[in-house]
């Protein structure tokens, strides 16, 4: 089922929240526009002033074969109540079961299901970690599937204290973002949250004083592909604190920044198998996580001289990272110090020992003292 909002600004003063399985479209950027800059109580743009409605998780059986990397299946003690085409999460809701940065940082991952034969499911792809049965639940997740395309949102930021979100997506699957311009909310524009397959392409979102352009929670596979984001807080973060790592992210052909040259990009130490390729990050990258890579971006800030450090490695689960064939910038502190083109937080007992860190073919240009380039 689609909404379509003809031309013309529409003034919100409560959020709009969208059915299951119902599209938004507009008649352009310039055409439709949502506006909620004028609202009397922001607090109810706290999820999202044009959102989905929040998934919920129904408890399956307990497993009966322990779940693995690569299992392809998972076992039920009893038939669970699932069909083709949902969507399962394992979840361990125990404090720092994925990696010891964060508490919030908990083991567990979305599966789809192709196939049902009794007590036996068949999963799209295959399992990501190994899971001990006592410390897991097994859920199935309401989802909607929809698109978002061809309209502008106008948040809400005067007080400067409401955290605010411009357009949430929960619980999608097969969702399609697509041509939005999202701004002036000042947590962020754009929040998916517990979603899979997402697609968000050909949108703009963001500013100078909201904390994220675009925020990517708990998500597994998603499709990134020429957008802007501009934030003070990062352009672009992924990480979250949901049932599900951020897994199977693909960003390319983007441009993020940060207004005073921080950090631009952000993988959170609660991500896996991520990628930017073919963007201009302005501003720092942060890598965290494990099995994430930047190749072919350009990165770095070549006109602020705090921006002194171009990809930094924070909160690493493993060392599996790859950074290849990029432009890196780096001025440093016109006094104090020279640019750096990689660094990285000292590594602690939550990061596991071994990995392949590969760093080839990237360009560096590094700035020192007044007049001294290395």
């Amino acid at each position: 089922t689609d909404i379509y909002a003809p031309e013309g600004t529409y003034i919100l003063t409560d959020a709009l929240v969208v059915p299951v399985n119902v599209s938004l479209k507009g008649e352009g950027l310039k055409n439709t526009v949502f506006d909620g800059s004028t609202t009397a109580t922001p607090i109810n743009y706290l999820y999202g002033m044009i959102k989905t409605a929040t998934e919920t998780y129904t408890a399956l059986p307990t497993l009966s074969i322990t779940p693995i990397t690569g299992a392809k299946t998972l076992t039920f003690s009893s038939a669970p109540s699932v069909v083709i085409g949902d969507i399962i999460v394992i979840y361990n809701d125990t404090d720092y079961s994925y990696s010891g940065f964060r508490a919030e940082y908990r083991q567990g991952e979305m599966a789809r299901v192709v196939d049902v034969s009794g007590n036996i499911v068949q999963l799209q792809g295959q399992l990501c970690d190994d899971y001990a049965i006592g410390d897991i639940e097994v859920f199935k997740m309401s989802t909607t599937t929809c698109t978002f395309k061809d309209f502008s949102i106008v948040g809400y930021k005067p007080d400067g204290v409401s955290e605010t979100n411009g357009l949430r997506l929960n619980g999608g699957t097969g969702c399609v973002i697509t041509n939005i311009n999202s701004r002036e909310s000042n947590y962020s524009d754009v929040f998916i949250s517990n979603s899979f397959n997402t697609t968000l392409t050909d949108s703009t979102f963001g500013g100078d004083d909201n904390s994220y352009g675009i925020f990517i929670a708990n998500c597994h596979i998603a499709n990134i592909n020429n957008c802007y984001a501009t934030a003070m807080g990062h352009g672009i973060t992924l990480g979250g604190s949901g049932k599900a790592i951020s897994r199977y992210v693909d960003i390319s052909n983007s441009y993020f920044a940060h207004p005073t040259g921080g950090t631009a990009a952000d993988f959170h130490g609660n991500v896996e198998f991520c990628t930017f390729n073919s963007c201009t990050i302005d501003g720092t990258a942060l890598l965290g996580g494990d099995y994430v890579s930047i190749s072919n971006c350009i990165v770095g800030r070549r006109d602020v001289e705090s921006s002194n450090i171009a990809v930094y490695l924070s909160e690493l689960k493993g060392n599996n990272i790859s950074i290849t064939d990029n432009t890196m910038y780096a001025l440093g502190d016109a006094v104090n110090s020279r640019g750096i083109a990689i660094d990285s937080q000292s590594l602690t007992s939550s990061t596991k020992t071994g990995g392949i860190l590969l760093i080839s073919g990237n360009s560096i240009s590094l700035g020192g003292v007044v007049g001294e380039n290395a």
